[in-house]
């Protein structure tokens, strides 16, 4: 009984085993060597990047902060705004290009709803109104279904009504049919 039991406990000790998200709370190995990895890459590429700027004698954009900013307080540690210079620039850039962007078709919108074209915010309107006319007309063939569904359960229901009916009505017919066929008897004497 308690080598099963052992082995029991031995198949949630596997290295490969991960637990589910609710109970992931500590990092598995493989992913920390992973993040490892990727930060001493990073500061690697960093170091080797400055290296560069600093030998092709192109001022940073630390350089620039330790002259402009006399009383910096982070000088030269590597926890001010300074550490993070390219993320910051790729960052700007892309941000920049996304406002720009933004800018010129909120622009060009305006201009051709001034002119009476078809704008983006017609489109989603469009779009929206499509979204709810399809919503309404689910909603409306549901309605229809059930209504359709309850037809069929009362017809069902009067058709076997009608077959009692009819077959009430055949009794009578025949009954009826018997008293006619019947001659009276009249007493006699």
């Amino acid at each position: 009984m308690e080598i099963p039991s052992y082995l029991f406990v031995m198949s949630f000790l596997d290295e490969t085993f991960t637990v589910p998200p609710p109970f992931n709370l500590l990092p598995n190995c493989a992913s920390t060597i992973k993040n490892t990895f990727r930060r001493i890459k990073r500061c690697y590429c960093c170091l080797f990047s400055r290296k560069r700027s600093d030998e092709n004698n192109v001022t940073s954009h630390r350089d620039e902060i330790s002259m402009d900013s006399i009383g910096d307080p982070f000088p030269d540690n590597q926890t001010g705004p300074s550490h993070y210079n390219r993320v910051d620039e790729r960052t700007y850039r892309r941000v920049t290009s996304t406002l720009v962007e933004r800018y010129i078709a909120e622009r060009t919108s305006h201009e051709r709803k001034l002119e009476g074209d078809i704008t983006l915010a017609d489109m989603r309107n469009l779009k929206n109104d499509v979204i709810g006319l399809r919503y309404n007309l689910f909603k409306e063939v549901w309605c229809i279904n059930e209504k359709l569904q309850t037809g069929h359960t009362e017809s069902d229901h009067i058709n076997t009504e009608m077959t009692t009916v009819q077959m009430c009505s055949t009794l009578w017919l025949r009954i009826r049919k018997t008293f006619t066929t019947l001659k009276p008897v009249y007493g006699s004497g």
